[in-house]
């Protein structure tokens, strides 16, 4: 059987779609969590984690550097990215979309103190608010009832809107409500319902924290 280990630090961020991609997979997996990074920095392949290794059953080795790109080859491979050529690429549009939003929400993050607040308000009332319109449209032309961003199952798509309502609400909470955007939540619960593997890796005590 296939193993794969995951490098980052021990938190969330990053490498979190990847852990739940692991986790809906059912594969064999394992985090391995970064110690001493200036010393092991220069053993990656960029120089950045997280870094992904799969080890095969015939002992070959790849190791796989880039978030999107270690999303999109365990999506592709666990089927989750679609059926189509055309649905594969909505879905991709939909990661790019989220990874936006992230970068935007780490500048609150890593605002000075006396920023924050101003920064904290451009992203809640214009950034934020835009990309709810905008993906709010988004499944209604492409999701069926509902409940989920790409046609009738679980994609990669779902699991960016199930770390993004967890990993920001971890950080900030309230910030991201079901009032706002009740859509983004059935395709949150409907993951959880559709997904036990997902379900309890969630609900797992041994998962990281969000944040440091």
């Amino acid at each position: 059987m296939v193993h794969y280990s995951l490098y980052y630090y021990q938190e969330q961020a990053r490498a979190e779609v990847v852990r739940l991609i692991l986790a809906y997979s059912g594969a064999e997996w394992s985090n391995r969590f970064a110690n001493d990074w200036p010393a092991e920095k220069p053993l990656t392949p960029f120089n950045q984690i997280p870094v992904l290794t799969e080890t095969d059953d015939d002992g070959s080795v790849l190791t796989l550097a880039q978030t999107r790109a270690i999303e999109r080859y365990l999506a592709r491979k666990y089927g989750l990215l679609g059926s189509t050529p055309k649905e594969s690429a909505l879905i991709e549009s939909i990661q790019e979309s989220y990874v936006d939003l992230y970068a935007q929400f780490r500048a609150y993050r890593r605002a000075p103190a006396d920023q924050k607040e101003q920064v904290l308000r451009t992203f809640k009332d214009t950034q934020l608010a835009k990309f709810i319109e905008n993906h709010k449209k988004f499944i209604k032309i492409h999701g069926k009832a509902g409940h989920f961003y790409i046609g009738d199952k679980v994609s990669l798509a779902d699991l960016h809107a199930l770390q993004a309502i967890q990993g920001i609400n971890a950080y900030l909470p309230g910030l991201l409500t079901e009032e706002m955007f009740p859509e983004l939540f059935a395709v949150y619960r409907k993951v959880l319902e559709v997904s036990e593997r997902v379900r309890e890796y969630v609900e797992s005590p041994d998962r990281v924290p969000a944040w440091h």
